[in-house]
């Protein structure tokens, strides 16, 4: 995603979730869907967008910056009270 290349998987939780739509999947187990998904995002005009649209989901939400600030705004639930509320 990053790299501003289609992204191409089989389909399970984890990277359905970190695709989020800006990638193509295809059932597991299944080779020929595979293939077929890889051709297609080569033949697919709309490809270069899609990357585009990936690798900007990429920055926006896996650089470090990004993964930085979610860690700073959780950091007042990692110092909580035994409650599980955060300190005052």
């Amino acid at each position: 995603m990053a790299a501003a290349r289609v992204v191409v998987s089989s389909r399970f939780d984890p990277i359905e979730d970190l695709l989020a739509g800006w990638g193509r999947l295809v059932p597991p187990d299944d080779p020929v869907a595979l293939a077929d998904a890889i051709a297609g995002a080569l033949d697919d005009p709309r490809s270069p967008s899609l990357a585009a649209g990936a690798r900007l989901r990429a920055i926006s939400t896996h650089a470090w910056s990004a993964v930085a600030a979610r860690m700073l705004a959780a950091a007042p639930l990692a110092i909580a009270t035994p409650t599980g509320r955060a300190a005052a």
